[in-house]
């Protein structure tokens, strides 16, 4: 049971191999490694819808702007088991709340013609701009940071770089 234990804390780093594409309102986000398969849709009200599954479970969000007719004034995600806040930080976002059980804390700041993401438990991720999408790649704890919580990465994603560039 000792061994069990230590066998579920210690950590499983896998690699990152996520692509996020765009066409107009739709998006697809999908990393065969993580198992990842989300779609989702965007509303001319800046709301986004993404459905899809992440390993073994189906996920359903909900992305809201929190400021009105500003989206870069920050989303709220909610769905099943996820709550999250996107604020602005910086040149780009600060996100936390909850994913499962887990809280999570991440920050992506725009680098190039993609982001640079990093967080809490060893996450440190690129993403860079490719044609229609974004690809995004680097490795990851899957104890500390699992398959929902990529996907849900993956959205929060999706809706920063929907969005408009800052204004000068």
């Amino acid at each position: 049971e000792a061994l069990l234990k230590i066998k579920q804390e210690s950590p499983r780093w896998t690699s990152v191999n996520m692509r996020i594409y765009a066409t107009g309102s739709y998006y697809d986000i999908s990393d065969m490694g993580l198992r990842i398969s989300m779609n989702a849709s965007k509303t001319s009200g800046g709301n986004f819808y993404f459905n899809g599954r992440a390993a073994d479970q189906f996920l359903n969000l909900s992305a809201y702007p929190n400021g009105g007719n500003d989206p870069r004034r920050g989303y709220s995600i909610y769905g099943g088991n996820v709550s999250l806040w996107m604020r602005p930080s910086g040149d780009g976002f600060s996100v936390n709340g909850s994913v499962g059980r887990r809280n999570v804390w991440f920050q992506v700041r725009p680098m190039g013609s993609g982001y640079s993401i990093w967080g809490q438990m060893g996450l440190n991720l690129s993403a860079y701009g490719l044609g229609n999408g974004l690809w995004m790649s680097g490795s990851v704890d899957l104890t500390q940071f699992d398959e929902q919580a990529m996907a849900v990465l993956g959205a929060v994603l999706s809706v920063i770089h929907s969005l408009p560039p800052p204004a000068k």
